[in-house]
């Protein structure tokens, strides 16, 4: 991540984390504007972002994975804060999430990166 849209630029932050979900809020001549989970933004080049939507689970607790977009759903597996996944169809406020190869529902108010990309 840099703190402004050019290699001129200072780098600010180097990501080692695979997949950590990002918004971009602004395009400019192949860069793109950006913020992290905990708020941070800066620009990165286009070509260092992948297409593919992933989320992170928010919170203190462990959050449920259910079967079904339900909270009467069966749980399949408690869900730690800070596990990404890659993000699926969204809809009533729930969102599957494939985490490793596990996929289930996660209520989208305890993910970061769901909703509107």
């Amino acid at each position: 991540m840099r703190a402004g849209a050019s290699e001129v630029y200072p780098i600010e932050w180097i990501y080692e984390r695979p997949g950590l979900p990002v918004k971009v809020i602004r395009l400019y001549q192949g860069w793109r504007y950006i913020e992290e989970p905990d708020g941070t933004r800066g620009w990165m080049f286009s070509g260092l972002l992948s297409t593919k939507r992933t989320a992170i689970v928010t919170g203190d607790e462990a959050v449920p994975m259910r079967e079904a977009a339900s909270d009467q759903s069966a749980m399949r597996w408690n869900l730690e804060p800070g596990v990404i996944g890659e993000l699926g169809e969204c809809s009533e406020n729930w969102c599957l999430l494939d985490v490793e190869g596990h996929q289930g529902w996660v209520a989208m108010d305890h993910l970061w990166g769901a909703g509107e990309p």
